[in-house]
């Protein structure tokens, strides 16, 4: 309210106070009084008392101006126009590092707030933000991931490595490229932010984005390529939401994604191996066959646990027991295992390790995956779904890496902007179908380059490393050698193979990883040759272990 509407309402309330009013004949309080011609003024009896207060002190409604530290006071930091002083920048530079480390909430309000209270610096906000970006600390979304930042880097060096190795395949017309991935959507899904009236007519209520429920959750699973979304047009009579059904387009958007689906909370656990199987069969394959025949085809995916499910005759011996590992390499013919100068048979598999008469369950432990890895086992589904195809994972919490997560984002954006109160789901499947056919080629191409350039920053930057570097764009790394490339030390923490190692490791979560040792294990393993009556020993070399058979 404007000096001289103030001025209005400390009269008015005055005016009561004196004697012969209204009020006084009723023999009102002062705060009753208050609250009456607050009442009358539409305004808060907590102003009017202030106001007064202000009347009464000095006789003036505005209150004293608030003294702002310019550029020309010694104490602004920007007085010498050189920015912060040298302990100041060091102070922000150690408050965002530790706050990184713990993973605390960041703001400027707080880093001001720090200053003023550690460092007796009062800074504009706007002056401290222009600080903080020519001191090259960013500001964006945050990722949280549980893996090193050193082991981080290191999947992204290896992955792009053999993407670059792809893109020469794919210009040589070798394969084609395509990425998959799952979102969803909700059947109210609209944007939260838009203009509107005010009152509760509109039952607009702030911090809440509709008045409704979000209603189905619609999931929806699809592939891009460089040429387009991987589709043949097909008419609203030939869709289907059973994965049972072939058909050439790889966009299933469902409520169940099949005949049999549940309706859980998370789209995750309603995905499972056995439909994202049948996904690949009946709608991955046969619309690549459809629009690139006779094509391989290179599926790039996240690391979804579905994307790596196992079948039946998997092998774990992370999650095998002593006696289960003992029976399984006789089964294999393991007759003889040789550790430096111990020699065990297979009579001692399962015995106590204790009395030094038998193996360690560590020793079988390694013995057998020395074995799945030489001759080449435990393929997951997807791998024998894709036996004639290639597949390449993106490191784990890298999306950016994932052009097609660009793909969910526009096409929720238009469907939001078709949102109506009460819209029911098929509705909201139908736009989601519509806007995914409407994708061109040019834009999933545009979307893919981006990606690539973003690519391109990553290898210029720090994370890359010394010897990546070297390579300053995806083109350079698409045209150096592969094993030019993959022999330099900051493929890993340590050595590239090390890396391998701790992969492999993680085969089995639920029972925890085993410590490898660096020790060299004969194993003697004699198959009888029936045709000749003979034995025959082949020697097969492996990670870390050499095997006799």
């Amino acid at each position: 309210m404007s000096v001289a509407g103030r001025a209005r309402v400390v009269s008015a309330l005055e005016y009561e106070l004196k004697p012969g009013s209204p009020c006084k004949k009723a023999r009102m309080s002062y705060d009753a009084t208050v609250k009456y011609v607050a009442g009358r003024e539409h305004i808060s009896a907590k102003s009017i008392r202030e106001w007064h207060k202000l009347v009464a002190s000095d006789g003036e409604l505005a209150a004293a101006p608030v003294q702002r530290i310019t550029r020309a006071d010694r104490q602004h930091m920007l007085y010498s126009m050189l920015g912060p002083r040298l302990d100041v920048e060091k102070y922000i530079y150690k408050w965002i590092a530790d706050a990184q480390e713990r993973g605390t909430y960041t703001s400027i309000s707080l880093l001001k707030a720090e200053l003023k209270q550690n460092e007796n610096v009062n800074v504009p906000r706007e002056t401290l933000r222009r600080w903080l970006h020519d001191m090259g600390i960013e500001y964006g979304k945050r990722k949280l991931s549980p893996l090193p930042i050193a082991y981080t880097n290191c999947l992204i060096r290896r992955y792009l490595v053999e993407y670059a190795k792809l893109l020469r395949q794919e210009e040589a017309g070798e394969v084609v490229l395509v990425w998959m991935d799952e979102s969803y959507i909700h059947a109210g899904y609209c944007s939260a932010r838009g203009w509107t009236l005010k009152g509760d007519k509109f039952n607009v209520v702030k911090g809440r984005t509709r008045a409704t429920e979000k209603g189905k959750r619609i999931i929806i699973i699809h592939a891009m390529t460089r040429f387009g979304m991987l589709e043949v047009p097909i008419s609203e009579d030939d869709i289907s939401d059973n994965l049972s059904d072939e058909r050439p387009s790889a966009a299933v958007v469902s409520t169940t994604l099949s005949a049999e689906g549940g309706d859980k909370e998370d789209y995750h656990d309603t995905m499972d191996g056995e439909k994202f199987v049948a996904w690949i069969k009946n709608r991955l394959l046969v619309a690549f066959e459809a629009k690139f025949p006779g094509k391989k085809m290179c599926l790039i995916l996240d690391n979804a646990k579905y994307h790596k499910a196992r079948g039946d005759d998997w092998i774990s011996p992370n999650g095998m027991v002593k006696s289960d590992m003992a029976e399984q390499l006789i089964a294999w013919d393991i007759m003889q295992i040789k550790d430096g100068a111990h020699v065990w048979h297979a009579g001692s598999y399962h015995l106590d390790a204790k009395s030094g008469a038998a193996p360690t369950a560590e020793l079988l432990r390694s013995v057998m995956k020395s074995w799945l890895l030489s001759h080449a086992k435990n393929s997951t589904l997807v791998e024998q779904a894709l036996e004639k195809h290639q597949l390449l994972y993106t490191p784990p919490y890298e999306s950016w890496l994932q052009p097609i997560e660009m793909v969910w984002a526009t096409v929720k954006k238009q469907v939001a902007m078709l949102a109506r109160r009460d819209r029911k789901y098929t509705e909201t499947q139908k736009q989601t179908r519509q806007m995914l056919s409407q994708l061109t080629a040019e834009q999933c191409a545009r979307i893919i380059g981006h990606v690539e350039k973003d690519m391109t920053k990553w290898l210029q930057s720090a994370d890359a490393g010394t010897h990546m570097r070297q390579w300053s764009s995806l083109q350079l790394l698409v045209a150096a050698k592969h094993d030019e490339v993959a022999q330099h030390g900051d493929m890993a923490p340590e050595n590239f193979e090390e890396v391998k190692e701790a992969e492999r490791g993680q085969e089995n979560e639920a029972t925890g990883s085993v410590k490898k040792k660096t020790r060299e294990v004969i194993v003697q393993v004699q198959t009888r040759n029936t045709r000749r009556g003979t034995r025959v020993r082949k020697q097969v070399h492996c990670t870390s272990y050499t095997l006799l058979i």
